[in-house]
């Protein structure tokens, strides 16, 4: 590997690195502020007004939005790190995409919205 593919290498891992730190905060903040909404819902008695869980809804899906453009943003700097990294080196020994991870970022806030959307109808 010469000194531009080196150069090229690192500033990718860095963002791939960058990427994933981004994924997990847009993932704690969503979690926080639904859960905030939530508990103001049930503790503030906020049962009688429509806008707290409609605020939940919209909340719920741009977490989702927000989720799945970080991802694949993710995965396409993962896969420029494995174009750029040697056969059998780290990334490319590491699965391409993990469908746990995906189940696990996306179940929570499709839950929330299912929640959300049962205190609205009900």
């Amino acid at each position: 590997m010469d000194d531009d593919q080196r150069q090229q290498y690192v500033v990718a891992n860095e963002r791939v690195s960058s990427e994933v730190n981004e994924l997990y905060l847009i993932h704690s903040s969503f979690l926080l502020a639904n859960t905030g909404f939530l508990a103001a819902l049930v503790f503030k008695g906020f049962a009688e007004n429509n806008i707290v869980p409609l605020v939940g809804v919209v909340l719920s899906a741009m977490w989702f939005l927000a989720l799945h453009h970080q991802y694949r943003y993710k995965n396409y700097w993962a896969e420029a790190v494995r174009k750029l990294e040697a056969p059998g080196g780290v990334w490319n020994k590491a699965p391409k995409n993990s469908f746990s991870l995906m189940v696990t970022l996306y179940l929570v806030p499709i839950l929330f919205a299912l929640a959300w959307l049962y205190i609205l109808i009900s």
